[in-house]
């Protein structure tokens, strides 16, 4: 989605009046916010992955239980 040459002017204009603190703290927020995202995804990921190698390992067990059994 293209912006328009007036929106990308008014985006420019509000930036020429930040201070240089105001735009340290945005950029630090936005990091931190950042980080928080990425910190869930890969605990999000983490979890899914213990699940699906439990049941891969619960199922594992449950082959070979029948295996035995029928041999």
């Amino acid at each position: 989605m293209a912006q328009s040459p007036e929106a990308m002017v008014r985006l420019t204009g509000v930036a020429d009046n930040l201070s240089e603190d105001t735009i340290r703290d945005l950029a630090s927020d936005a990091g931190k916010e950042l980080l928080a995202v990425l910190l869930a995804l890969f605990v999000d990921e983490r979890v899914h992955r213990q699940a699906q190698d439990e049941q891969t390992s619960l199922l594992g067990h449950s082959h070979r239980d029948g295996g035995q059994r029928g041999g």
